[in-house]
């Protein structure tokens, strides 16, 4: 379930092939780059929520190591959180 270099020459031909550019779909090995994606996807989407609900809780913390970063930071993480739990509940409910 590790993403490799097939998966990478594998969504290029197969972006050719919805393009129209090639004729020929690429073959797939037991997994293909999207199953990968979807199955990797609960693991960074965790720590996307984890990251920026920790550095938002504990803001004094994250100014103390980044201090000039101080509203453009947190809006970042703001929306990053949000988006991230619009999906886990779109997905949840799905």
């Amino acid at each position: 379930m590790l993403p490799n270099a097939d998966d990478f020459t594998n969504l290029l031909k197969n972006i050719k092939l919805f393009f129209g550019i090639s004729k020929n779909p690429p073959e797939f090995g037991r997994f293909t780059y999207f199953e990968k994606f979807d199955y990797w996807a609960v693991f960074w989407g965790s720590a996307i929520i984890i990251g920026s609900g920790l550095a938002m809780w504990f803001n004094d913390t994250v100014l103390l190591i980044y201090p000039v970063a101080k509203g453009s930071l947190f809006d970042a993480l703001k929306e990053a959180h949000a988006h991230e739990a619009v999906l886990a509940v779109v997905t949840i409910v799905t």
